[in-house]
């Protein structure tokens, strides 16, 4: 209900999710001269089956949307209204989208896409009431030291870097299909996994130590968002089934992760970090 702490992170992701999805909806933006009116556009949308890839694409572009509507929304008036609210807002911004698609060539206006759509987005703000619940009970122990920042930052910034390389930009659909392409058939490598939870524990631990504990979750949120959609599209690059799975794992632990002082944070992830490495080390040497 109001009075519960917000996310400043949520409306600035919002707008980037609700950017992407009107970019990913119009592309390539060659709408036709003296295009249908309302009324035909709405006779025009039927159900057009599509491919496997598109009905999932659909999906998982309005999942972020959902989320990012009930971590607005939910602090103010409720889990209730923020999940009604980011479904509602969901199927209206496909639905406009849809109608909009008839005026784009090689485009066409879906209801499937459009109950694919509004489904992602009630998924997503589900999912969204989680995380905030997981984030009202995250409080990091420790203040941030000022001595230790310039690594912390070094730390965070080449983590960005190894995840988003080679920083050359691909905004185009092939792109984006050829990123999600993995998750279509999930497999996930025992050893990918635990490599990306220690890594992302580092990652958090960064943050919890950089950040006051008050936004050190919405801070969280950004740097898993930035690779994420960075992944999504910059050229060559892929989701991986193993890093999103770490990552769901990780949000579970984030509540005891953050009960403990910041000595024994960074002393978990040391030795998790030397465990994983020697690991790696000895897989290597017997391959």
């Amino acid at each position: 209900m109001a009075g519960r702490s917000t996310h400043f992170a949520a409306p600035l992701l919002l707008a980037v999710v609700t950017g992407l999805i009107v970019y990913v909806s119009l592309y390539p933006f060659r709408f036709i001269p003296d295009g249908p009116t309302l009324v035909e556009a709405l006779r025009s949308i039927s159900w057009a089956r599509a491919g496997r890839g598109d009905m999932f694409n659909n999906l998982l572009l309005y999942v972020p949307f959902g989320f990012c509507v009930a971590l607005v929304i939910e602090p103010r008036w409720g889990r209730f209204t923020g999940i009604v609210v980011g479904t509602m807002l969901g199927a209206l911004l496909s639905l406009g989208l849809e109608l909009l698609q008839a005026s784009v060539a090689i485009r066409v206006s879906s209801l499937r896409d459009l109950s694919l759509n509004a489904t992602g987005s009630l998924l997503g703000a589900v999912l969204g009431t989680v995380f905030h619940a997981l984030g009202s009970r995250v409080s990091p122990q420790g203040t941030p030291r000022s001595r230790s920042a310039f690594v912390a930052m070094a730390i965070l910034v080449l983590w960005l870097i190894e995840r988003l390389w080679p920083l050359v930009p691909d905004p185009g659909l092939r792109q984006l299909k050829s990123a999600v392409r993995p998750l279509l058939t999930p497999h996930i490598d025992w050893m990918s996994l635990a490599g990306f939870l220690v890594g992302w524990l580092v990652v958090t631990q960064v943050v919890f130590s950089l950040v006051r504990r008050q936004r050190a979750m919405d801070v969280l949120l950004i740097v898993i968002a930035t690779v994420l959609v960075g992944r999504t599209f910059v050229a060559g690059s892929t989701l991986e089934v193993a890093e999103i799975a770490a990552i769901a794992l990780l949000l579970p632990l984030l509540v005891p992760f953050s009960r403990l002082d910041d000595g024994s944070r960074s002393t978990i992830v040391a030795v998790l970090l030397g465990v994983w490495l020697a690991w790696t080390s000895v897989r290597i040497l017997l391959d």
